[in-house]
């Protein structure tokens, strides 16, 4: 059985190539904790400012890097210790500076763990000024390997990656993902997952654009969000409805939560003036935000879609979020276009698990 040892939380502005925090609690096993943030951009549409990467450094330390400095990013993080039932592999991966396109590159695991119980969650840096919309897809391919795709490789990109395992089947369950096939004129669709409809179900995918042109590319073609339209479907669009130009991949997974942990879902759009709200999460039945963290439901860090028509925006839709109390979430972003926006994010609570 899964049982929870705390939950910690905070807020970090990354203004720095490198800022590390040091944690309230220390923790027990790196090997059994795992870290997962946001990140709105403040600094425009350059991913060496914009994306960067976290990690659990020591028992006493959590890390953040990017490739370049700027405007502080705004950002709240969550760091989850289990003291048994969960273990975590901890995996950087990094790419050179090569040509060829669209790119892979893997990861190996340790301890052969059960995809059929394990989650993905990646963050990743990319050292490229010129943006050309570089985007990564990653999946747990088996118990030995997870593996990422890129759209461009012509700068140098890290990636921090957690595979976190439940050791018994009746805590926690994947349910198998697959790749979506995104042609040039796809903004919009379903993917039944095959499985009797269920509860404390989230989604969790990435995308990645077939950029072998080195085009710049809308922003509208570079976001999907994915998000469970109910139990056993998943919705993914971008674009807000308009006709992207470019195709490519995207992978998600469902992941259901069967230990009393409880997973809620919730949706919100930005108008094209507007670079900070609340939602309302009563309808999540916090008791305390003690041992709740927040997920957004496309990776890396959280993404939602955007209308945005113009080159070199991937960031109007980059959001930070900030649990508030037991009954609001607060949002923010940077809008340099006027462009609307929306976002899927799920509450976890793991009050039940410990």
């Amino acid at each position: 059985m899964a049982v929870l040892r705390h939950v910690e939380s905070g807020s970090t502005v990354q203004n720095a190539l490198t800022v590390t925090v040091t944690l309230g609690t220390t923790l027990n096993d790196v090997n059994k904790s795992f870290l997962v943030f946001g990140g709105g951009h403040y600094d425009g549409a350059r991913p060496n400012r914009d994306l960067f990467t976290g990690y659990i450094k020591s028992t006493t330390q959590i890390e953040f890097q990017k490739y370049s400095t700027g405007v502080g990013i705004n950002f709240e993080w969550f760091v989850v210790e289990f003291t048994s039932g969960v273990s975590v592999n901890h995996v950087t991966v990094n790419s050179s500076n090569d040509t060829f396109r669209p790119q892979g590159y893997g990861a190996a695991l340790t301890g052969d763990p059960d995809p059929q119980t394990s989650m993905l969650w990646f963050s990743c840096r990319v050292n490229d000024a010129d943006w050309y919309h570089q985007t990564t897809c990653g999946r747990m391919v088996d118990e030995d390997n997870v593996e990422f795709i890129q759209s461009y490789d012509d700068a140098e990109t890290e990636i921090r990656a957690q595979v976190i395992t439940y050791s018994d089947s009746a805590d926690f369950n994947r349910i198998p993902g697959r790749w979506i096939n995104l042609g040039t004129t796809d903004a919009s669709g379903t993917e039944d997952i095959r499985e009797a409809a269920g509860t404390e179900r989230m989604v969790l995918g990435s995308f990645s654009v077939n950029n072998s042109s080195n085009a710049q590319l809308d922003a509208r073609d570079v976001h999907v969000e994915y998000s469970l339209s109910d139990s056993d479907t998943v919705a993914w669009s971008r674009g807000q409805g308009a006709t992207p130009e470019m195709g490519g991949w995207g992978w998600f997974d469902v992941y259901e939560f069967k230990d009393g942990t409880t997973c809620d879902q919730f949706t919100f759009t930005t108008t094209s003036s507007n670079y900070s709200g609340t939602v309302d999460i009563t309808s999540a039945g916090l008791s305390s935000k003690d041992n709740a963290i927040l997920v957004g439901s496309t990776m890396p860090q959280i993404i939602g879609e955007t209308d945005s028509a113009l080159v070199d925006r991937m960031t109007d839709a980059m959001f930070s979020l900030s649990l508030d109390s037991t009954t609001q979430v607060t949002w923010e972003r940077r809008d340099h276009n006027g462009a609307t926006a929306s976002c899927t994010f799920y509450v976890i609570d793991f009050s039940g698990a410990s």
